[in-house]
């Protein structure tokens, strides 16, 4: 008999996209319900004041959380050793719950940059994403390329620029060289931002100041890439840890605009289109809530075996490279008039957890969740195994 595991859902945070992430949950929470083996606990990380609220189940409602009604239908907590889960007011600490692993709905800020993932090693609570060196690693887009390219795959020509760089004249005037040397239009991003928040295209050395303005608003530094004029935006999922992992089909970003935005994913029109046989439908309609899981993409991609093949072999690669565990999603560029593949980014916490990516497939959403539970779990029993033997003996000399 399947042993029924309590696992709790922490989503909201401290990042502009916690409103993607309510989304994330609500989505997640579905698959919850039409599990067997799984109790779930939903826990709210307030922006505000950084605490953890325990939502009942009858609770959760988008509404309650855009408003800050969630305070007053819910209790707040502290996370404990080992899963134990506390109230967090009183004179004396009162266990309310356990949870035996937390998977992490958060986007972005410290719910994707390693600092949940740190809290929740340093209580022994299996995590569903991964450690949080490669969660820091993933969210840092300079270091992110700089790490990749380490490993011979091709990522487009960039320029990190820091507060301090801007704010230095010559300094700036130096990296604006640099600028126009790898491109003649740039995309301008927040380094450690997702969701497209912040992000413009620049043509125009007026235009490259102005998105950098922009793109300080959501970051400490910002990178400017050369933007690929004819490129096709591809994503691939990874599911799993390094040596099991499952790879989804590769899907191709359906957008009007010179870049995959904020809105596309989002607010505007909204549809998965499905490609089979040369023709295309749109699978569904507009969807209240649906997040990433509804934004318009063709799936899967109508591409060729040989590149398909080369964008999960990929994938494959960069996720296992970094580091990484839990779901990810690699995005790619793919220069229509050269023919060559970048690699963009990765989002090791992707909207709607990548789920669209497994939807009709083999392995459907509630083997992807239990993976996730079950890789956690795993994760943490091989991190108890590592116990150095070496004893200093430095305070006894």
């Amino acid at each position: 008999m399947q042993k029924t595991r309590v696992v709790g859902f922490v989503f909201g945070g401290d990042s502009p996209e916690s409103e993607v992430s309510v989304i994330t949950m609500l989505q997640m929470k579905k698959f919850a319900e039409m599990s067997s083996w799984m109790q779930a606990k939903y826990f709210f990380w307030d922006k505000e004041g950084h605490d953890f609220w325990l939502i009942p189940n009858g609770k959760l409602a988008a509404e309650i959380f855009a408003s800050g009604e969630h305070k007053k239908v819910s209790m707040r907590v502290e996370f404990g050793l080992f899963g134990d889960i506390f109230k967090a007011s009183g004179i004396f600490r009162k266990k309310v719950c356990h949870v035996d692993a937390v998977v992490n709905c958060c986007h972005g800020g410290f719910g994707e940059s390693g600092e949940l993932a740190g809290l929740m090693k340093c209580l022994g609570i299996p995590f569903s994403t991964s450690n949080h060196t490669a969660l820091g690693l993933s969210m840092d887009k300079h270091l992110f390329k700089c790490a990749v390219k380490t490993m011979g795959i091709k990522v487009p020509a960039w320029v990190h620029v820091t507060d301090r760089d801007f704010q230095t004249p010559e300094v700036w005037n130096s990296k604006l060289e640099k600028i126009k040397k790898i491109g003649d239009a740039w995309i301008v991003k927040p380094n450690d931002s997702g969701s497209s928040l912040g992000v413009t295209v620049a043509r125009t050395e007026d235009e490259i100041e102005n998105a950098v303005k922009v793109a300080f608003e959501f970051s400490k530094s910002v990178i400017i890439e050369k933007l690929i004029e004819n490129k096709i935006e591809f994503n691939c999922g990874v599911v799993g840890r390094a040596g099991s992992v499952v790879v989804s089909e590769v899907d191709q970003i359906v957008s009007n605009s010179e870049m995959f935005s904020f809105e596309d994913k989002y607010i505007g029109e909204r549809g998965v289109i499905e490609h089979k046989k040369n023709t295309t439908r749109v699978c569904g309609g507009a969807k209240k809530c649906a997040g990433m899981a509804a934004a318009k993409r063709l799936l899967p991609a109508p591409i060729s075996d040989d590149l398909k093949t080369k964008i999960q072999s990929t994938a494959t690669r960069v996720f296992e490279g970094l580091g990484l565990s839990g779901i990810a999603r690699v995005d790619f560029l793919f220069d229509a008039e050269s023919q060559k593949l970048f690699v963009g980014e990765i989002n090791a916490v992707p909207g709607s957890m990548g789920i669209y990516f497994f939807a009709g497939s083999k392995f459907d959403e509630l083997m992807l969740l239990k993976k996730l539970v079950d890789d956690a779990e795993k994760e943490q029993a091989e991190c108890l195994k590592v116990k150095p033997e070496f004893v200093p003996k430095i305070l006894k000399q």
